[in-house]
């Protein structure tokens, strides 16, 4: 993936109050894979799982302008992150009378990052002068989380599904969560 990202940054220690804006590009490489075994009942499955990821990611350098030289020079930088999921889903399937099959299922499990949960990036002030050296800011994300997935899906005969979700991942300083609908129609 790639991106494009704004930042702002306002300045209130200068005698008028500024702001510093800049344009930091971001790309990301991610590579996961899956074992997972299902055990199949009349009308209920259980499937423990594990997925193994490694993401990389290439943040690139960028200018601030606006702040003249308050603004920062902010030095580009690769971070990697591994992480192990471990979890284990439990579904139902319910055929109505109509032939639609109604599918309701649970996740539960974590996610732990194995390396690279401290992104950090290094900076300096444009107008510092000549020998000053950069500053590093480190940030501390949570190593653990847990997840939770909910999800309805719905299949009717004549081929058009749907999906309703939840996801949720909890640690002890974060709280992350999602909802979903997916509809997929034959043409």
């Amino acid at each position: 993936g790639y991106g494009w990202y704004d930042t702002q940054r306002d300045i209130d220690f200068l005698p008028t109050p500024t702001r510093a804006v800049g344009e930091q590009e971001i790309g990301f490489f991610s590579v996961h894979a899956r074992l997972a075994h299902v055990t199949e009942r009349e009308h209920w499955y259980l499937r423990p799982q594990i997925d193994a990821g490694v993401t990389h990611v290439n943040l690139e350098d960028f200018r601030e302008q606006g702040a003249g030289g308050a603004n920062l020079d902010v030095r580009g930088h690769e971070e990697t992150y591994v992480s192990l999921q471990p979890a284990v889903e439990v579904g139902q399937e319910i055929e109505r009378p109509d032939g639609t099959l109604v599918r309701p299922w649970a996740k539960l499990g974590i996610t732990h990052f194995l390396s690279g949960p401290t992104p950090q990036i290094t900076a300096v002030f444009q107008g510092a002068p000549a020998g000053v050296a950069p500053f590093s800011v480190t940030g501390d994300v949570d190593e653990t989380f847990a997840d939770v997935s909910l999800g309805l899906d719905v299949l009717k005969e004549d081929g058009i599904n749907f999906r309703f979700n939840y996801t949720g991942q909890f640690s002890e300083d974060m709280k992350n969560h999602g909802v979903g609908l997916k509809i997929t129609i034959p043409f």
